[in-house]
C-alpha cells in the first residue's frame, strides 16, 4: 500500500528520523506476523499456596487464597462490662460488673455478689488485666479479705459510663420521677392530676438536678417540695376504711380530727363500727399504729385507694370529652349548571 503524499510545505527531517522510522517498521512487522514455535516458559515464580488451591485441596471449597488462616486475636474484648473504680490512699481498685446489677445492689434489691460481678478478682486496671496486690489492699483497707474489699468498692466506687449511656440514664430517671409525681399528686383546687409532660416542664424550669445513685421515689418527694414553690400541687389523699369497737368511737374521732381527715361515710354493725375517710398519705403510719396499739385486736385498717384523683385534666377542665362519633361517608357536592354529560343532575348518594 502506498502512503499518500503529504500536502503542504515539506518539513525538514532531523538526523534521527530515519532510525526512528526503522524502529517503527520492526515493531509493526512483529505485530502483523507473530513468531512461530514452542511457547516460552513462564518467568514468574509459582505461588507458594498453589497446591492448596487445586481440586480437592483444603482451600478449594473456601474460595482459594481468600480464606487463608489469619492470626487469632489474643485479647479478650470487654463487652457488657461496667467498671467500678475506687481511688483511696493513692491506689486504684477496680471490679468488673454487670451494668444492670450495680444499681440493684446499691438499692438492696440484689444481695448475691455472684449475680453482680463478672469475676471475683480485684484489679488495679481492668482494661489491661492487672490484678491488685494483697499488700496494697492491706495498706489501704487494713485487711486482704477480697469479699469485704469488693463490697466496699461496690458501695463507694464510681461507675465508668459513656456520655450516651449517662444521657440515656438521666432521661430515664427524669421521666420516672415525673411519672411518680403525676401519679401521687393533684391540683388542690380541682383535685385532678397533672400530666407527665406538665411535671417535666415545671422541673426543667426549676433546673431540678437528677442524682443517678438515688432512687426515683426519693427524688420524687424532693421534687414535690420544690414544685410547691411555683405551682399549686399537693399529695393526693388516701382512701381508708377503719373498723373499730363502738366503745372506742370518741378516741377514733379525736384521732381523725388530729390528722385533718375527711369522713366519707359511717356504718354500724352489732358492736363494731366502720368509717371511710380521706387522709394525707403522711398520716398513714400514725393511723396504723393507733389502730393496732389502741383499738385492740378486733380493729383493723384497710386501704381502699392509694390516691384519690378526679377524672379530667389538671388545668380545671371537666372530664375528658367522649370519643367522637364515626365520621359520615364523604359525599360529592351537587354540580351547578348544565355542564357535562349528566345534564347537571347529582348522583343519588349526594346531599340534597
Amino acid at each position: 500500500a502506498r502512503t499518500p503524499r503529504r500536502r503542504g510545505p515539506s518539513r525538514r527531517r532531523g538526523p534521527c528520523s530515519s532510525a526512528a522510522a526503522g524502529t517503527h517498521r520492526v515493531a509493526l512487522r512483529s505485530v502483523l506476523s507473530p513468531p512461530t514455535g514452542p511457547p516460552r516458559a513462564a518467568s514468574r515464580a509459582p505461588r507458594p499456596h498453589a497446591h492448596l488451591e487445586e481440586e480437592g485441596g483444603p482451600f478449594a471449597a473456601a474460595g482459594g487464597a481468600a480464606a487463608m488462616i489469619t492470626q487469632p486475636v489474643g485479647q479478650k474484648r470487654l463487652t457488657n462490662i461496667a467498671v467500678v473504680k475506687l481511688k483511696r490512699g493513692g491506689k486504684v481498685f477496680e471490679c468488673a460488673c454487670y451494668r444492670n446489677k450495680i444499681a440493684n445492689y446499691r438499692e438492696g434489691v440484689e444481695t448475691d455478689l455472684d449475680e453482680v460481678l463478672q469475676t471475683q478478682s480485684i484489679f488495679s486496671s481492668v482494661s489491661r488485666g492487672v490484678l491488685a496486690s494483697r499488700a496494697d489492699m492491706e495498706a489501704v483497707f487494713g485487711h486482704s479479705d477480697e469479699r469485704r474489699v469488693v463490697e466496699e468498692i461496690l458501695r463507694r466506687g464510681e461507675m465508668q459510663v459513656s456520655d450516651k449511656e449517662r444521657q440515656a440514664q438521666y432521661e430515664s430517671t427524669f421521666r420516672d420521677i415525673a411519672t411518680i409525681v403525676s401519679e401521687k399528686c393533684v391540683n388542690p383546687e380541682t383535685q385532678r392530676p397533672y400530666t407527665v409532660n406538665m411535671i417535666m416542664n415545671a422541673l426543667r424550669e426549676l433546673h431540678f438536678s437528677v442524682k443517678p445513685l438515688k432512687s426515683a421515689k426519693k427524688q420524687a418527694l424532693e421534687a414535690i417540695r420544690q414544685l410547691r414553690e411555683i405551682m399549686p400541687i399537693d399529695r393526693a389523699r388516701m382512701h381508708l376504711r377503719v373498723s373499730y369497737p363502738q366503745a372506742e368511737l370518741a378516741a377514733v374521732d379525736a384521732e381523725l380530727a388530729r390528722h385533718a381527715a375527711t369522713v366519707i361515710s359511717r356504718t354500724t354493725r352489732e358492736s363494731l363500727g366502720d368509717v371511710e375517710l380521706h387522709v394525707d398519705p403522711g398520716a398513714f403510719r400514725d393511723l396504723d399504729a393507733f389502730v393496732r396499739e389502741t383499738l385492740g385486736a378486733s380493729a383493723r385498717l384497710e386501704v381502699v385507694q392509694l390516691s384519690v384523683q378526679l377524672e379530667g385534666t389538671a388545668d380545671g377542665e371537666g372530664p375528658p370529652p367522649p370519643a367522637p362519633a364515626a365520621a359520615a361517608p364523604a359525599t360529592t357536592p351537587r354540580r351547578r349548571g348544565g355542564g357535562g354529560g349528566g345534564g347537571g343532575r347529582s348522583p343519588s348518594w349526594a346531599l340534597p
